[in-house]
Parts: structure tokens; C-alpha cells; sequence
């Protein structure tokens, strides 16, 4: 085969199994299609699955608390969102659904409405679940763990007027926030930590007794490494020292104080109207109960 001559420059032909080699970039122009096609279905069937589990199995707008969280988000749009609410559920999830509300709407329609609005929900969360565990994992294994989440835990809760999904979410935050404190504990850390558990208490108010927990192995934590200061880990830009025992305990105080600035204003409400600062209904009443006739006898 003759060279080709252009301009003086002999261009030597690619012999035929150097022509069918793919380029880097050709390959990684075909990875990223399959991918992308790849995850579009498994999109694509997270929806359709998720929409026949509200459309099949969640018609009734009184099963799973439902009724509840819809009265509480219409109470907030209607008020201005100035709705006290009744201390048995927490007030982000309505809060989000009330900007769903429109006073045109059916309770129905608006349950509808509320159901789709978290099926895309669930999506968001998902996608935000891969891109944490990338910190610590490689893809394929947030991959997987991403797909069994989805698969067996959210397709079954999105279609819900409900707070779950969300909650999951921000309780894995909150446990890899606390998980890191513990580890190599930070000052953002502590500031982040403590708006993750403000959310996620705002959520649902079963956050403090894990916050209970994670203070208690945080001094235990903080006292060994002031007794065996060579067993603690090293600092996250790898030098030998970690952060003294002052200054955990200080980042400590800042992760109580940003988790109960996030919480305060409905904090004193609820000291201010019921009487005390930690007021649920359901650890107050319901969980000493034993049958649904003394919950109605007894609220």
C-alpha cells in the first residue's frame, strides 16, 4: 500500500487492525451511551413500578397516616404556614407538600398530586444517595447498593402522602454525619451535622434518642483518645495529630447548638402550647397504649 504524500509529508495508511482499534474517547463515547440508556430504564421502570403501587395498592387516603399528613399540609398552605399542627407528625414533609396545595383542588386530587410529587421525590433522594456513598465507595458498588434501596425500600413508599422516603434519606445522612464526627470530627462537620439532625428530627421525632447515643460515644471517644493519644486517628490532611480533646468536645458543643438553633423556633412552640420543649404525641401516648379503643379514650 502506498503512502499518501501531503505537502512534502509522507502519511503512512493505517494497516486494517490498526483501523478497527477504537479510539479512548470512541470507548468512552460508547460506555457513556450505554449508561446512559442503562440508566434510563432502570428510571424508567423505578416510575412505572411506583405508579402501579400508588395507583394498585395505596388507594385509600386514610391508610398509613395519610389523611394526617394531607389535613397538616392544607392547614399550612391555608395559614400561611403558620399551622401549629398536632405534635404526632413533623411539619418538612407537609411543608413541602403544602406548595403542591391549591384550594381548587379535591382532597383526592390532591392525595393524587401528593403521591406523583413523591415518586419524583424518591428519584431525587436516589440519585443524591449514589453521589454520597461515591465519597467512600467505588461505582459499581453504590451502584448496587442504590439499586437495592430503590428496589425493595423506595419503589413501595414513594407513592405515599408520607414522610418516609424523605426521612430515610436524611436518617443516612445523618448516620454518615455522626460516623464521620466520630471518626475525624471537623468543625464544618459539627455545623453540617447538627442542620442534617435538625431536618431529619423535623422530619420524624425519632432522632434523639441516636443523638443521645452519639454523644455518649463521642465523650467515651474524646476520653480514650486524652488517656491513649497514639491509638487516635490522624487528621484528615494525614498529619499525626488529631484534634485535642478540647477541641472535639468543643466541636461537640457547636453540632448541639447548630441541631437545636435549626429546631428552636418549634421547640418553644411546643413548650409555649403544650408544655414541654420535646413534645410528641406518640412517645407520650401512643406507645404506652394497648389497644386503638384507649388511644381514642385517652386523645
Amino acid at each position: 500500500m502506498d503512502p499518501d504524500v501531503d505537502d512534502g509529508i509522507v502519511v503512512e495508511p493505517l494497516s486494517p487492525d490498526e483501523a478497527r482499534v477504537p479510539t479512548r474517547a470512541a470507548r468512552s463515547g460508547a460506555r457513556y451511551v450505554v449508561a446512559s440508556v442503562g440508566l434510563s430504564l432502570l428510571v424508567a421502570v423505578y416510575v412505572v413500578g411506583a405508579y402501579l403501587q400508588g395507583a394498585r395498592a395505596n388507594t385509600d387516603i386514610n391508610a398509613a397516616d395519610q389523611s394526617a399528613y394531607i389535613d397538616y399540609a392544607i392547614g399550612i398552605a391555608e395559614t400561611g404556614f403558620n399551622h401549629l399542627g398536632d405534635r404526632n407528625r413533623m411539619p418538612v414533609f407537609p411543608f413541602l407538600a403544602s406548595f403542591l396545595y391549591d384550594a381548587e383542588l379535591t382532597e383526592q386530587q390532591f392525595f393524587e398530586r401528593g403521591k406523583l410529587f413523591n415518586i419524583g421525590l424518591s428519584i431525587v433522594l436516589l440519585f443524591a444517595l449514589y453521589g454520597l456513598q461515591r465519597l467512600y465507595w467505588p461505582a459499581f458498588e453504590s451502584a448496587v447498593v442504590t439499586l437495592i434501596a430503590s428496589f425493595t425500600i423506595f419503589i413501595y413508599f414513594a407513592p405515599y402522602f408520607t414522610a418516609e422516603v424523605l426521612f430515610y434519606f436524611a436518617n443516612f445522612c445523618l448516620f454518615v454525619t455522626l460516623w464521620e464526627m466520630l471518626t475525624r470530627p471537623r468543625l464544618w462537620l459539627a455545623v453540617a451535622g447538627g442542620v442534617i439532625a435538625g431536618l431529619a428530627y423535623l422530619t420524624k421525632a425519632s432522632v434523639p434518642p441516636a443523638l443521645l447515643a452519639f454523644g455518649v460515644f463521642f465523650v467515651a471517644r474524646t476520653a480514650v483518645a486524652y488517656r491513649w493519644p497514639h491509638r487516635d486517628s490522624p487528621t484528615e490532611d494525614g498529619a499525626a495529630s488529631a484534634p485535642s480533646p478540647v477541641a472535639r468536645l468543643a466541636m461537640l458543643g457547636v453540632f448541639a447548638a447548630t441541631f437545636l438553633g435549626i429546631i428552636g423556633p418549634y421547640l418553644m412552640t411546643s413548650k409555649e402550647v403544650f408544655g414541654r420543649y420535646f413534645y410528641n404525641r406518640p412517645t407520650t401516648f401512643y406507645m404506652w397504649y394497648d389497644s386503638w379503643d384507649e388511644v381514642l379514650a385517652g386523645t
